[in-house]
């Protein structure tokens, strides 16, 4: 029973420290991309619609 309630406590801890450093990253990163594909030239994407709205 006290292995369980360790494995628990431990997934938990996972979660929390998944949640507060990976989530901020991974929005971080999205924002940069999208800073990018806004403020870069249409020319940079030639023949892709990466960037641009939708049509």
């Amino acid at each position: 029973m006290r292995a369980r309630t360790l494995l628990i406590q431990l997934c938990l801890a996972a979660a929390t420290i998944t949640i507060t450093f990976a989530l901020p990253i991974e929005l971080d990163a999205q924002a940069v991309r999208l800073s990018l594909a806004r403020y870069t030239p249409p020319a940079a994407h030639s023949g892709s619609s990466y960037g641009k709205p939708p049509s």
